[in-house]
């Protein structure tokens, strides 16, 4: 006989429900109708008397202000989508779905990585919550039948010990066999009536009987039904996405302290897993780095601009470890605040071709990749920092330092809406802090902001070095109003100007003060 798999299942109740109010953004009553008949309803609806199997029209008399949805199970799937890839993503990269609202995964190797079954389901029910699910249920038990049945029972978590799921489940009512294949109790069918009608009320009376007399009454089903009764449920668990898995993990047999030894370990599995998808014709620039430790969990998503080597996620796990804490010279092991237990990579493959270079090449040169990333593995990430260009309204808003090999975050606000920020040409000099300067009219006094054509015009220019010289053309202003909202928020107006030696500014004045803010070279 196939080896009984230990199973990890979520169980969120009443999905069908949730999927509908997800799509429709229905609320109660509510009630989900197939054939003319009441496959769902909520619970005011349930309060008020509709039972699941009730006719439309009986149910329409309970319940009078009940909205009726047609049942659709494409929609039931789609709301169930990002809960998978959640578990995918967080907790295991194969999941079994059992059906929209259900899902598994094998508890072995999970319950490695995490350091025993309670800390495995405690992790899914995380996840689960994270996602707004804090009603479901998490099991585990020998098969997916028992650990389905422990999902329905769990307050929140219940596990059922190795090799007791026969005892676990011979007290649970016949009726059981028909909630472990459909979303609801959607009435019986003709074995469990027929079982019932025989006296057979539980599940342990049921298992009790000769096997080949109950395949000989009531058939193969019959017979299927009657070893998930015993606890004898050899179902494969098999991922929605097979092709997908490509999650690899490490586990330690004594937790380790140094940074070192860490990177030892995971240099082999990043180097296989990138080896795997290049054969394959992918790549990675997205991973999820996931540790645990005798501290807890640290969990953490690396992006990379172009793609990443075994050598660049080698950085990244220590780097997650140990933070941007600088290594002395002379240290001969960077210690790390707790022992690591496991490390699981999770990566994002995309096919190779998405990340061909330009034509006169969109990276820098393999050797100067290769200094650049000695100089952050001895220094620390953020002792190598490349620059890029973000969105703002003042110039050193637009400018961030990123480290080497990450993407910059806050690329996508570059196209928004920026009132009052200056357009063409960027300065080659921008100040870090806006510099004091002396904006003057012809006569020697202040000039204040104003519109050209009107007012004093500004005739002379004292730069921050103390330097003064006559003004030749000038353009402005362009109004910066931050945090309009706040009664103590400044306005802010913002000047180019051109001296007579043809050195370009940008300033900022409010009221009679004014700073240089940037310098064209």
């Amino acid at each position: 006989m196939a080896e009984i798999p230990r199973v990890l299942l979520a169980r969120v109740p009443d999905w069908t429900i949730r999927a509908v109010r997800l799509s429709t953004g229905q609320t109660d009553p509510l009630l989900v109708v197939d054939k003319g008949k009441v496959v769902a309803r909520c619970e005011l609806a349930a309060a008020e008397g509709v039972e699941v199997g009730l006719r439309v029209r009986a149910a329409q008399l309970r319940c009078p202000d009940a909205v009726v949805v047609p049942h659709d199970p494409r929609v039931e799937e789609e709301c169930f989508a990002p809960v998978v890839a959640a578990i995918e993503q967080q907790v295991a990269p194969a999941v079994h779905v059992v059906r929209p609202g259900v899902a598994a995964v094998r508890a072995g190797g999970v319950s490695r990585f995490y350091g025993g079954e309670p800390a495995a389901a405690q992790r899914l029910r995380q996840v689960l919550c994270a996602r707004g699910l804090a009603e479901a249920g998490v099991g585990i038990a020998d098969g997916l039948f028992a650990a389905g049945q422990a999902a329905l029972r769990a307050e929140p978590v219940m596990i059922v010990p190795a090799g007791g799921s026969g005892e676990f489940l011979s007290g649970l009512e016949i009726g059981a066999l028909d909630a472990g294949t459909a979303p609801k109790d959607r009435g019986s069918s003709d074995l469990v009536r027929s079982l019932r009608g025989l006296g057979l009320r539980t599940l342990g009376r049921f298992a009790a009987l000769d096997h080949q007399k109950v395949v000989t009454r009531f058939g193969p089903d019959g017979g299927r039904a009657h070893l998930l009764a015993a606890g004898i449920d050899t179902t494969p668990l098999t991922s929605r996405r097979p092709d997908a898995d490509d999650a690899v993990e490490i586990t330690f047999p004594d937790p380790l302290g140094l940074a070192e030894q860490v990177a030892a370990g995971v240099e082999p599995l990043a180097s296989a897993m990138l080896q795997d998808l290049g054969r394959r014709g992918m790549s990675c620039d997205e991973v999820r780095i996931v540790i645990r430790s005798t501290d807890g969990l640290s969990e953490q998503v690396w992006r990379h601009p172009w793609q990443f080597s075994s050598t660049d996620l080698v950085s990244r796990v220590v780097w997650q470890l140990s933070g941007t804490r600088r290594r002395d010279a002379d240290e001969e092991a960077c210690a790390i605040p707790a022992g690591v237990e496991a490390v699981r990579l999770v990566p994002t493959a995309r096919p190779a071709a998405e990340h061909a270079e330009g034509l006169f090449g969109a990276r820098p040169a393999e050797h100067l990749m290769a200094i650049l990333t000695r100089l952050q593995d001895r220094l620390g990430p953020r002792a190598v920092l490349t620059p890029a260009v973000t969105g703002g309204r003042l110039l050193k808003e637009r400018r961030q330092l990123t480290p080497f090999g990450s993407l910059p975050e806050g690329r996508s606000r570059l196209e928004e809406p920026w009132p009052g920020r200056l357009s063409g040409p960027a300065p080659g000099v921008v100040f870090q802090q806006l510099r004091p300067v002396r904006v003057q009219t012809a006569d020697g006094s202040p000039a204040r902001p104003c519109e050209p054509g009107t007012g004093d015009s500004p005739e002379w220019f004292t730069d921050p070095s103390g330097r003064r010289r006559r003004v030749i053309a000038w353009a402005g202003p362009w109004p910066v109003l931050q945090r309009w909202w706040d009664a103590g928020a400044t306005s802010v107006e913002r000047f180019q100007l051109v001296t007579e030696d043809q050195q370009a500014w940008v300033l900022a004045a409010s009221g009679d003060s004014w700073w240089a803010e940037a310098r064209y070279d």
